[in-house]
């Protein structure tokens, strides 16, 4: 299960960092510069692409935050 997601926001107050989204566009003087996940990439990767779709699923992440700790640490070990 992708941790991270839950955990942006904690790691963005703690650390005061600005968390990006998937794709963000930085405007050096005359060059833009793409900065992106990684995991966009792997569009041949077709059960990872749906796997991605769903774990990103505003419900599926609300229902996931209300899960109890040893429910999530047992989907996570599955």
């Amino acid at each position: 299960m992708e941790i991270e997601i839950f955990l942006l926001e904690i790691f963005s107050q703690y650390t005061n960092i600005k968390i990006l989204g998937n794709q963000h566009i930085i405007d050096n003087k005359n060059n833009k510069i793409l900065i992106m996940h990684g995991d966009l990439l792997c569009t041949d990767d077709i059960s990872y692409q749906r796997f991605r779709k769903i774990i990103r699923n505003k419900v599926i992440v609300t229902l996931i935050k209300i899960l109890p700790y040893s429910i999530k640490t047992y989907l996570a070990n599955f």
